[in-house]
């Protein structure tokens, strides 16, 4: 276990008497930053692609079927077809493996 400590300065609000705006997208920068980094530590990710999703909607079914494609180097419709398994995990080379979780 370590320490972090993460300083964002945000300098004076926009808004007289606010003292909020600057602090929350600060606030919301500093989790993004260690979210990420904890993703990238379980090995989640692979280049700039979250690579173990849950599929539970329309949207994340379609990302799901995009990384498919750009990782297996296939069109669309033929990764939708290979994605349509209820949990998918196929080898890429040098034994990479892209896990997406709960496909329906």
């Amino acid at each position: 276990m370590f320490d972090l400590l993460i300083t964002l300065p945000v300098g004076p609000e926009i808004l007289a008497g606010s003292t909020r705006l600057k602090a929350g997208t600060a606030t919301k920068v500093a989790l993004n930053i260690i979210s990420t980094g904890a993703m990238i530590g379980l090995g989640k990710v692979r280049g700039n692609l979250m690579i173990d999703l849950h599929t539970t909607s329309t949207k994340l079914r379609d990302r799901a079927v995009r990384i498919v494609a750009e990782v297996t180097q296939r069109d669309y419709e033929s990764a939708s077809r290979l994605a349509r398994g209820e949990r998918l995990e196929f080898a890429r080379s040098a034994g990479e493996t892209l896990k997406i979780s709960d496909f329906a």
